[in-house]
Formats: C-alpha cells, structure tokens, sequence
C-alpha cells in the first residue's frame, strides 16, 4: 500500500518470512473456510486485531482503524493494504494465529519534498517497475 512517499508499506522477503507467512495464510484459511472462529463483539475498539476479510483471498489478520455503524475500515497488518468490511465478516484471532510479529512495515522517504502529487506518481512508477 502507498499513501505518499512519506507514507507506503514493505514487506521483507526472505525465504523465512515469506514461508512464515505463508504457512500462517494456509492455515487461517482452513480454520475460517471451516466456519470457525467467533464473531467479534461489540467489545471491538479502534486497534483491535481481527481477522478479516480480504476481496476473495480469505481472512486476514487486521487492526481495526476506523468504525461506522456497521462498517469496520481495517488495516492489513501482513500486506499493508487497508480496507472496509461489514462489521458482520469479522472474527477473532486465536492465539495460535497472534505469534508471527506483523509482516508489513510502515515506511517512508526522509528528505523528499512532495510536490501537488508529482512526487507520488513518480514512486509509483519506481515501485511498480
């Protein structure tokens, strides 16, 4: 995910981290493609780790960043992305799912000046190359 260049989020990729990972998906999916996993409570504030969904890519582990009635904005502490769920999908996170510390890590480029967006669209060209 990249907000700004003062604002974008990375993953380290090494054999143990990525596997790691992976291994955690794998298994987050059978235990909530198996309907497990409770329903989160109303006791949910803003920071609370949930596991929710991600477009069709089963559940991941967020934190709760923003509530509306019954619409929950997350952020997708493994991948960096955000999103916005029905308060409904989300469920609890197991211990077994809380060992592995968050994958994505927030960064930023100290020193650039923004410029009316420029600057942004710049990044994203490097980024995606």
């Amino acid at each position: 995910e990249v907000t700004d260049v003062d604002r974008f989020w990375i993953n380290v990729r090494t054999t143990d981290t990525l596997g790691a990972r992976e291994k955690l998906m794998d298994c987050m999916d059978l235990f909530y493609n198996m309907e497990e996993g409770e329903q989160c409570t109303d006791q949910m504030t803003h920071g609370s780790l949930v596991a929710a969904p991600y477009c069709q890519e089963g559940y991941h582990r967020a934190k709760v960043t923003s509530m509306v009635q019954d619409t929950v904005g997350v952020s997708y502490i493994d991948f960096g992305t955000v999103g916005v769920v029905g308060k409904d999908q989300l469920r609890k996170v197991p211990e077994m799912f809380r060992a592995l510390p968050s994958q994505a890590i927030e960064c930023c480029l100290w020193g650039v000046e923004t410029r009316k967006g420029r600057s942004r669209g710049r990044f994203m060209e490097l980024v995606e190359r």
